[in-house]
């Protein structure tokens, strides 16, 4: 194997196990010393010797205090040419999603539970009654004499929605042959977050349901 495709190699493999993984290279950023410091200090961290140039390559692990090394070193490097980002076994072309993410997770890991943070209560996306997802108020005026208009009390299910993060990109597929989770699945991996270590689509459940009264 070509000298400079191992280390893209062995951080690939590395960003499938760990939280995530970086390599950068030797910088006149005054954050150099800074990242490197913080590199030594993370569950893996080496340096290789790339023809004249040391490799900086570090892996994350799936903690809160890494997380954090993770988003601070990403901070200062990420505007180096040498830095390159790795999650869930491919290379990252937006750094900025990475930041996002680690951001996100390290939210989570600070809640005594994290579900408060990552999961999200919604109506039955598959239901059919016209008022699932009714979210404006109507108001009618009843004349003296008039009759009260008939009230109908409608059962709507209600299921986890498995990521916060992912949700206000999301939209159900009504009519896809795919299951709801690997529709969930599927955005998350187009949105760059489906190697959160919260999040798993198989979380995606029904819990109950609610009674919402229509006139």
């Amino acid at each position: 194997m070509d000298d400079k495709l191992i280390p893209h190699a062995g951080l690939l493999e590395d960003s499938l196990s760990f939280l995530l993984a970086i390599s950068f290279s030797k910088s006149s950023s005054h954050n150099y010393p800074l990242a490197v410091e913080l590199a030594k200090k993370s569950s893996k961290y080496q340096e290789l010797n790339i023809g004249k140039h040391v490799l900086h390559s570090v892996a994350f692990a799936k903690r809160r205090d890494d997380a954090a090394r993770a988003l601070t070193i990403i901070q200062y490097i990420s505007g180096w040419q040498s830095t390159t980002v790795y999650a869930g076994g491919k290379i990252i072309q937006d750094i900025f999603k990475v930041i996002r993410v680690l951001q996100c997770f390290l939210e989570a890991t600070a809640c005594n539970d994290w579900t408060a943070h990552c999961q999200t209560v919604i109506n039955d996306p598959y239901s059919k009654s016209p008022h699932a997802y009714a979210s404006s108020i109507t108001l009618r005026l009843v004349m003296p004499g008039e009759p009260e208009p008939e009230k109908k009390e409608v059962e709507i299910d209600r299921y986890i929605f498995p990521c916060t993060y992912l949700h206000p990109y999301f939209k159900f597929q009504i009519d896809h042959p795919a299951k709801p989770e690997d529709q969930i699945q599927a955005a998350a991996i187009n949105l760059g977050c489906d190697w959160c270590p919260k999040f798993n689509q198989n979380n995606y459940r029904k819990i109950g349901y609610t009674k919402k009264t229509f006139s």
